[in-house]
């Protein structure tokens, strides 16, 4: 949840517009997740949050991976 609150502070709203308002949402949005996983003490929400979270990282891998 840390890494979360700084990924989102992070964000530059007013340089990044639309992208940093929905990057600002899903983040927001796997933290409800993160949240759910430890009150239910349940797998699939912290799967959930995994899958975004993997989804994003492999999507900078290939920008910069095509920019470096």
């Amino acid at each position: 949840q840390d890494i979360l609150l700084e990924l989102r502070s992070s964000l530059n709203m007013a340089q990044g517009k639309t992208v940093a308002a929905n990057l600002d949402s899903v983040y927001g949005l796997v933290g409800d997740r993160l949240v759910e996983a430890n009150v239910k003490k349940a797998k699939e929400p912290l799967d959930d949050a995994i899958k975004v979270m993997s989804s994003i990282r492999d999507g900078w891998q290939e920008v910069l991976g095509k920019h470096v």
